[in-house]
């Protein structure tokens, strides 16, 4: 798999956090892919 690596704002940043600590995702990544699958 690719690596790719993004800069975003710290509130951004928390925001993508909280929806992993949430437990629906795994990690970072794995939201990210979601979120680009929509």
């Amino acid at each position: 798999m690719a690596t790719m690596n993004i800069s975003v704002p710290n509130p951004m940043k928390d925001g993508v956090q909280s929806q992993v600590n949430t437990g629906a995702y795994a990690n970072t990544s794995d939201y990210v892919r979601d979120l680009i699958r929509q």
